[in-house]
Formats: C-alpha cells, sequence, structure tokens
C-alpha cells in the first residue's frame, strides 16, 4: 500500500507465528495514546485488557496516517499486525494490477484456489470505482450546492438588470438632461456603472464575510482545499463584479444613447 512508514520498522519474515507478537501503529495513535517526546517503539500494547491472559503486543513501527473511507475524515487510531500471527482476521486483499484491473479476476481465483478451493473471490472492484462509491453522499452535497450557487448566480445577474434598468428608467430624464448639457456618453455610461459597482462591492463584503463566519460547515465537503482559501475566495469575487459589469453593461449602454430632445419634451 506505500504507506510511509515514519520510525521503527516494518514487517519482516522473522515475524512468524512462533515469534514475539508484533504490532505496528499509525500516527493517530501514538498521539492519542503517547503524548510528549515518549517513543512508543518497544512498547507494549495490550488489546485484551481484562482478559486472565491478555496478549502484549510490541510495538516494532510507526506509520502515517491514511483515509480509508473519506477524503476529509479525521484519522483514528489503527494498527496493523503481520499475517502469520493474526490469521483469523478477517481481510481484503488489495492488488496493484496492469490498465484492466478486472481482468485479473479469473487469475487471482486460479490463485486462491490453489490455496483453499472452497474460498470465493467476490467484490472485485477498481480502487478508483470503490472511491467514488464511498463518496456517493458528499458528490450529491456538492452537486446539489453547486446547482444551488449557479442558481444563485443567475437570479443575482437577473436582478441586478432589473435593478439598473429600473434606476436608468428612474433618471432617463435626467440623462437626457445631461447629454443636452454637453456630457459625453462615456461619462453617463462611467455613472451607472459606478453607482452599480458601489451597490455591489458593499453587497461583496457582507457576502464574504458571511461565507468565512459559515465555511467552517463545508470543510467535510473539502479536500485538499481550506475553506478560507484566498485563492478561492478573490477568484469568486473577482468572478461576481465580472457579472455585475456584464449585467450592469447593458442599461449604462442604453442610458448612454439617450436622445435629449426627447427627453426634455417629457419634461
Amino acid at each position: 500500500m506505500q504507506i510511509p512508514l515514519v520510525a521503527g520498522r516494518g514487517f519482516t519474515e522473522r515475524d512468524a507465528a512462533s515469534a514475539p507478537p508484533v504490532v505496528i501503529v499509525n500516527e493517530a495513535l501514538v498521539k492519542r495514546f503517547f503524548a510528549g517526546d515518549v517513543s512508543p517503539l518497544g512498547k507494549g500494547l495490550n488489546l485484551e485488557v481484562g482478559k486472565p491472559k491478555p496478549q502484549v503486543l510490541t510495538i516494532v513501527g510507526v506509520v502515517r496516517n491514511i483515509q480509508y473511507q473519506l477524503p476529509a475524515e479525521t484519522p483514528a487510531p489503527e494498527i496493523f499486525r503481520p499475517w502469520a500471527q493474526s490469521p483469523d482476521i478477517t481481510a481484503i486483499v488489495v492488488l496493484r494490477t496492469g490498465p484492466a484491473p478486472l481482468s485479473f479476476g479469473s487469475l487471482l481465483q486460479q490463485q486462491v484456489n490453489a490455496f483453499d478451493p472452497s474460498q470465493p473471490v467476490y467484490d472485485l472492484m477498481p480502487m478508483q470505482d470503490r472511491i467514488v462509491l464511498a463518496s456517493q453522499k458528499e458528490r450529491f452535497q456538492t452537486f446539489g450546492i453547486t446547482a444551488f450557487a449557479v442558481l444563485a448566480l443567475l437570479l443575482a445577474a437577473i436582478g441586478i438588470y432589473g435593478v439598473v434598468s429600473y434606476t436608468v428608467t428612474q433618471r432617463h430624464r435626467e440623462m437626457g438632461i445631461r447629454l443636452a448639457l454637453g456630457a459625453h456618453p462615456s461619462q453617463i455610461v462611467q455613472l451607472v456603472m459606478g453607482r452599480t459597482l458601489r451597490w455591489a462591492l458593499g453587497g461583496l463584503l457582507v457576502g464574504v464575510a458571511l461565507s468565512l463566519a459559515l465555511s467552517r460547515y463545508l470543510r467535510a465537503l473539502l479536500w485538499h482545499v481550506k475553506p478560507q482559501d484566498p485563492v478561492i475566495l478573490l477568484g469568486a469575487v473577482l468572478f461576481l463584479i465580472t457579472l455585475v459589469v456584464i449585467a450592469g453593461a447593458l442599461p449604462a449602454f442604453r442610458a448612454a444613447r439617450t436622445q435629449p430632445m426627447r427627453a426634455l419634451r417629457e419634461l
């Protein structure tokens, strides 16, 4: 499995059934039961507390934490024992294969039959498919959040466009007077977009503050991404500003094309 060894040694052929029982532990177990700078190597681990003759296992190695189910799960204390000293444990065999892993199923069955013909081989699945199956719930939640986010962006764009259009309509006469007095159309665009961007920046400040406060609830759905990742936040802000510019540009350019004489006749 290529689990990195942090301290001590791995299992060898000397760890046979007749040899003293040994065990390898992960960093989570060391952190929980061996506080401070105490090395766990050589220490005894009792897995049968309360029994008349408990079996004490000697810790010979420490490995890094690994994820068994979800990428964001909190690592739990774990132990690893040599197969020769614990053959009665139910095991899952993981094989490193070629590009078509399921094609090795018949060969695997033949190898197992050579040792025990009554032992079945079942539930064969590529590791990638098993990862997808284990993360179905999180994938569904992520899809739902993404769908609602896209819908929120669409509604925000429509809302911004509607508000800016309504504001331009209400100030139609003002725009005509400004143009009649010598204002350049680009100044009208700047006037409309300036107010739109000020509203948008105010909303973005509130939104970023709320996202920072509530992002910890999304921690379980994230992997290798921090909830307060500055790159992600900056990208979201720039995307929303771009959306605001696009939604407000159409009413702004329409205001810049206002006919001064027509606006003056409406006074």
